[in-house]
């Protein structure tokens, strides 16, 4: 059985749980090719009192009509929006703010909506960031666990996006998931 907690991703989930309560809205990344085992059980329990958007990122990658199914699934739940995407496409990233807006409702005209990005490792979590911003800020790789730490930017439209290292839950039952996972590059060779 496949299941380990290393100690940066204990350390990024203490790091989560604190800042959550500043946060307005959520953005969970998921992977399109693989919505149900990307979804973090451990992260959906943390930010259960939080609007939520889910992100399905690399729908380029997915069936489309699998993806709309899930778009859908996603809709249908309380305080949740669904979204398809492909991070590296500016065009399809312009909704975003938008939707965070929506989702956090009222905001003091002070201050920006706080947005946290948040998900499994190498998810495209960073790359969301640096489409967002319009440069690169958050570094990028092919693998898991390149973002070590959380980092603060700020993006058009008074939207904070606070950036987390991909968190994975201490123990993953369903082995099938834990195989897709590895296949998808989630979890480090």
């Amino acid at each position: 059985m496949l299941g380990w907690y290393p100690g940066h991703m204990n350390k990024a989930r203490r790091q989560i749980t604190e800042a959550l309560p500043e946060i307005d809205v959520v953005i969970e990344v998921l992977d399109a090719r693989l919505p149900y085992s990307s979804a973090n059980p451990m992260l959906a329990e943390l930010t259960r009192h939080k609007p939520v958007l889910k992100l399905l990122s690399r729908a380029d990658l997915a069936d489309p009509e699998r993806t709309r199914e899930w778009v859908a699934f996603f809709d249908a739940q309380p305080e949740t929006r669904a979204l398809a995407v492909t991070t590296t496409l500016a065009r399809e990233l312009k909704r975003i703010p938008r939707l965070c807006h929506e989702l956090a409702g009222p905001v003091r005209a002070d201050r920006d909506v706080r947005v946290m990005v948040m998900g499994i490792p190498n998810v495209g979590k960073s790359t969301l960031i640096n489409g967002l911003a319009g440069r690169t800020i958050a570094k990028t790789g092919n693998e898991p666990a390149v973002t070590k730490r959380q980092q603060k930017v700020r993006i058009g439209g008074r939207v904070a996006v606070i950036d987390t290292p991909g968190v994975l839950w201490p123990k993953i039952e369903d082995q099938a998931s834990a195989f897709r996972l590895a296949a998808s590059g989630a979890i480090r060779d």
